[in-house]
């Protein structure tokens, strides 16, 4: 931990668990610590000589190496002590977080155990299928799904993994050779998978902060995708004008009586109306953007850990737009490459007020690693 001072163990504790190694949990983590939020940033250990990544982790504030990979006796041991009070939240990928959320330390701890309502368990809501089935039920509607994977419909069709986040498990089949070979490359039939009828790229996002079900801060936006990667996160974000999705949010959110940072992700079908496909219950990657745009996910945020008054209302306005923090997917070759992380070092050098010089240091570093990467790729 973090706090030695017993002032210090009296401040709320938020624990991230961050086996992909998320730079928006850094980011999260370097806000909180500037707002006296104790923090506990658990990673894995570092494989060989991994020099470059504990500098970065050196840099951007303290991390807790995990004692054995997650479901091992040795982990649970470890999660489950910094599971109880002071604890008052954690961010996790959603496999993760739904393990651990059936620990017996989350159920004992009142803060954890009030993240979602007596009937709808976290895990369920960390499931890609379950969730949407609850979230139909709740009135927001979804694409078809089925768990029967010789059942596609029509193609192209959507692979997903039912525990799945950042785009991983995902892949889009457009006939009955690319089905089989998706299936395959996810595990198999056996690896808890099932198909989604496609409707184009992801193009619209919500996302809040909600407390026992009620919305204390939200905004819908348009996304930039990546044409590289597009079911991966955004190059940027537009505020939009999209009541459909703000009700959507409303209504899920009061369904599950969630408490904490969300995300949803949607599709629009055939006639423009929004479809939910994805819901990650946890800090998401262009969060720091949205706030920069007006949104007050911070303020929000630490009202809901009992740190601050109610947030003001949201100052972000249809159509302001705001670059996503990048540090990978840039294009290849030397020139292209250089272009790029030289847009994304500006945009981390303009946040070292938010997150510190560190933070923004490891920032920095990131995004040469990536740069010599993409350039070595030409």
């Amino acid at each position: 931990m973090s706090s030695t001072s017993r002032s210090e163990a009296r401040a709320p504790r938020v624990v991230l668990v961050d086996l992909d190694r998320y730079d928006n949990f850094r980011e999260l983590a370097a806000v909180l610590r500037r707002r006296r939020i104790d923090v506990v940033h658990l990673r894995p250990a570092y494989s060989g000589g991994r020099r470059a990544a504990r500098a970065i982790d050196r840099l951007a504030g303290p991390t807790v190496i995990l004692d054995g990979p997650l479901g091992s006796p040795a982990a649970a041991r470890q999660i489950g002590r910094f599971l109880e009070a002071p604890t008052v939240d954690v961010h996790a990928p959603e496999p993760v977080l739904a393990v651990l959320s059936e620990l017996p330390e989350w159920g004992a701890n009142p803060a954890l155990a009030a993240k979602s309502r007596p009937g709808r368990p976290l895990a369920a809501a960390c499931d890609k299928y379950e969730v949407g089935r609850l979230a139909q039920a709740a009135g927001v509607p979804v694409p078809r799904a089925t768990l029967d994977l010789d059942d596609p419909g029509r193609y192209p069709v959507v692979v997903k993994g039912r525990l799945g986040s950042g785009g991983s498990a995902v892949r889009i089949a457009d006939g009955p050779e690319s089905l089989a070979r998706s299936i395959a490359e996810l595990g198999g039939p056996g690896a808890g998978l099932y198909l989604e009828e496609f409707h184009g790229g992801t193009t619209l996002g919500t996302a809040g902060v909600s407390r026992a079900g009620e919305l204390l801060a939200v905004v819908t936006y348009e996304r930039a995708d990546n044409p590289g990667d597009p079911l991966g996160p955004p190059l940027g974000v537009a505020v939009a004008d999209e009541p459909r999705c703000d009700e959507a949010a409303r209504l899920l959110m009061a369904d599950l009586g969630y408490t904490g940072m969300f995300c949803l992700n949607f599709v629009r079908d055939d006639d423009g109306a929004p479809l939910l496909i994805d819901v990650n219950l946890r800090v998401f990657g262009t969060w720091l953007s949205q706030q920069e745009l007006g949104v007050p996910f911070v303020e929000a945020y630490l009202h809901v850990l009992g740190s601050g008054p109610p947030p003001p209302p949201s100052r972000a306005l249809p159509g302001t737009a705001r670059r996503a923090t990048r540090f990978g997917g840039f294009r290849a070759g030397a020139r292209p490459a250089l272009e790029d992380a030289a847009a994304a070092s500006r945009l981390a050098w303009s946040r070292v007020g938010r997150l510190g010089v560190g933070t923004t240091m490891a920032s920095q570093l990131r995004i040469a690693q990536a740069a010599a990467r993409a350039a070595r790729r030409g």
